[in-house]
């Protein structure tokens, strides 16, 4: 599905956009993290982040390098071993499966364990790929393009979903396809990785999906649905 955007409504949104980022900015600090230059070793990384935080991925990140010293190690190793050695982020069982799964099929298309051939690949072509290796979604195929192959691509969780709808830049029934499309043309290429990680901070502590804190929130007079709160 391609949006279209007027020349107007595409001006309007940027400059909210950047409105938004330096309040928050202002608010929270810098957020952005550093990425895995390997986008292996993101896509390893980002599997395990799932359902837990990301001090408690990088911590099982760390273990499965010193245990198995290569992701090659980790493909051949027994799923339970796996497991066991990331139980502390949660849902260590599933994590252990996909990663070797994934982990078997780049081998099999690619006769190695590298996924830097991508960088040769536009990001159409590349986001095809990754999202075609079972058990990634875009959301992780997002964060591999922009952490770890300098991709202008916003990743759509669902902090990014909630205050962007909140915020009226998209309308309440678009999906993650089209908010991600809105996102990244109405977002300077320099300014994604800085923006997502300042509407992910927003999410997890101010725009909440329960009881947001809107008389606290810096953004609420740019807010689409602190202005008609009275209406709910």
């Amino acid at each position: 599905m391609n949006i279209e955007l007027t020349h107007e409504e595409l001006k309007g949104l940027r400059v909210q956009v950047l409105k938004v980022h330096d309040l928050l900015q202002d608010q929270y600090g810098k957020q952005e993290r550093e990425g895995k230059k390997n986008p292996l070793d993101e896509l390893i990384l980002t599997i395990l982040s799932q359902n837990t935080s990301r001090a408690h991925a990088q911590e099982s990140f760390d273990k499965l390098w010193k245990k198995y010293k290569g992701w090659e190690a980790l493909m051949n190793a027994p799923s339970l071993e796996i497991s066991k050695t990331i139980q502390n982020g949660g849902l260590h069982h599933t994590k252990a499966i996909r990663m070797r799964r994934i982990l078997k099929r780049i081998y099999k298309d690619r006769g190695d364990l590298s996924l830097d051939f991508l960088r040769e690949k536009d990001q159409n072509d590349a986001m095809k790929y990754l999202i075609s290796l079972k058990g990634l979604g875009p959301r992780t195929a997002s964060h591999i393009l922009l952490y770890s192959l300098n991709q202008p691509v916003m990743p759509v969780d669902t902090h990014v979903t909630r205050v962007s709808k909140r915020l009226g830049w998209v309308w309440d029934g678009a999906n993650r396809e089209v908010i991600q499309q809105v996102m990244n043309r109405a977002t300077p290429r320099y300014l994604i990785l800085s923006l997502y990680s300042q509407l992910m901070k927003h999410g997890q502590v101010t725009c909440k999906l329960k009881a947001p804190r809107c008389m606290g929130c810096v953004i609420r007079n740019d807010c689409e649905y602190y202005k008609n709160r009275d209406k709910r």
